[in-house]
């Protein structure tokens, strides 16, 4: 019980726990259209990643 008390006042006193309103949001919290989201976002990443999804190119030494 006593655990529990501290790590209540810990998460009052550290402001870098809080919850901000403009944070890394995956929509993961807003059911199917907002795993949508995610997976969307995901692939946008994924896409501008230089080893990511499509064709292969070969290289010229190869």
């Amino acid at each position: 019980m006593e655990i529990i008390t501290r790590l209540g006042h810990t998460m009052i006193r550290n402001p870098e726990l809080e919850n901000n309103k403009r944070g890394l949001d995956l929509g993961l919290s807003r059911g199917f259209s907002g795993s949508q989201a995610a997976k969307h976002l995901m692939g946008l990443a994924a896409a501008n990643y230089a080893g990511g999804p499509g064709r292969r190119r070969r290289s010229e030494q190869a």
